[in-house]
């Protein structure tokens, strides 16, 4: 005998998929009173995501509350409707455009949102939070790089100075950045002179001549903050009153404002104007000179030379290693004095005269 046919029994549709299509007030009342809010503001939203083209306006249309999208089931079911492109008489177009002018109030909402939200943000950010920003977006980040490029066992190294020049970041900017080179710098001494059992255990996989080399690194890197605090102190304006006659002395004057090789940077020329002191470098032939006045109001200039200094208190030497010998300049007179003499080069007598490759070091 034949077997009988088991009857299927189909699943109750349910959802979205329950909606009848043949009526758009049975669409209507069921979305109404028999689908769940968030399948209906799903239906919306979907909507929203043909006719929002722009992907910034759509992510703060999007950030609007909740009930916006799930509230208007008539809406929600004239989106459902033309997204199917079902037939519409009179009552469906009717329903439809007042989607589209509900879908413009949407969008003037978020745009509102959104306007609100920079104003405030606007509002907060203060002067220094805005360089910690910018500080966390440029060398902090170049530093979370060469920490990475480290763990992965790589030699690279990074120069503070030229980066600070490249984000246009000053001084003001060099106390955010210390504490983590120093943090590794203490981590790395203490694993090499073996001062802490936690940093020797942590860098127990690394060989004593790559933690030195490490610690060089760190070294290199704070004196390159330490040149970028300098530089930004003589790069300053002087408090001194910028009268026209001091302008005038110094427009013509021949100078080096910048040295990327050994990372230095010229002072206003206008402090040389009734300085008592004034130290300079040329980049070319590595000549330091050390200008003393002769009169009480200080130098004066005239053209591309410096005035009125003492010739037998002057002083000039050629550097051998300017590397070494640069970081006294910022020591005292004294102590300048005591390593000036200490070079083994010949003195010279300077004439004065400034140039292009001159860097002006510090006046006094």
């Amino acid at each position: 005998m034949p077997r009988s046919k088991k009857a299927v029994v189909r699943r109750p549709r349910v959802g979205i998929g329950a909606i009848p299509t043949d009526s758009f007030e049975k669409a209507k009342f069921n979305i109404h009173y028999e689908l769940s809010p968030k399948d209906g503001g799903q239906i919306l939203k979907d909507y929203l995501q043909t006719i929002v083209k722009d992907k910034k306006e759509m992510s703060n249309i999007l950030r609007l509350s909740e009930w916006k999208f799930t509230m208007p089931s008539h809406f929600i079911a004239a989106a459902f409707w033309k997204m199917r492109d079902l037939p519409c008489g009179e009552r469906e177009m009717s329903y439809i455009a007042g989607l589209g002018t509900y879908v413009a109030s949407l969008r003037e909402d978020a745009a509102e949102l959104r306007a609100e939200e920079k104003k405030v943000e606007v509002k907060r950010l203060s002067p220094a939070d805005m360089l910690k920003r910018k500080v966390n977006r440029t060398v902090m980040v170049n530093l979370d790089e060469l920490e990475d490029a480290w763990i992965d066992g790589k030699k690279d190294e990074i120069d503070l100075y030229v980066l600070f020049q490249k984000h246009e970041l000053k001084g003001n900017a060099v106390s955010m950045v210390r504490p983590t080179v120093e943090a590794w710098l203490s981590d790395y001494s203490d694993a090499c002179n073996k001062t802490c059992e936690q940093a020797m255990e942590g860098y127990a996989h690394l060989s004593r001549a790559e933690l030195k080399r490490r610690v060089k690194a760190c070294e290199t890197m704070l004196a390159d903050l330490n040149r970028v605090k300098e530089s930004s102190a003589a790069t300053r304006a002087p408090r001194v009153k910028k009268s026209k006659s001091v302008t005038s002395q110094t427009k013509n004057l021949k100078y080096k404002k910048q040295d990327n090789e050994f990372k230095l940077t010229s002072v206003n020329p206008i402090a040389i104007v009734s300085a008592m002191r004034l130290l300079t470098f040329n980049c070319k032939t590595r000549v330091i000179t050390e200008y003393i006045s002769e009169h009480p109001d200080g130098f004066e200039v005239s053209g591309t030379s410096l005035k009125r200094f003492d010739v037998e208190l002057s002083r000039s030497k050629k550097l051998r290693k300017p590397e070494e010998f640069l970081k006294f300049v910022s020591k005292t007179p004294k102590q300048f004095a005591k390593e000036f003499d200490a070079l083994k080069t010949k003195a010279g007598v300077p004439n004065g005269r400034m140039n292009e490759e001159t860097i002006l070091l510090r006046v006094k």
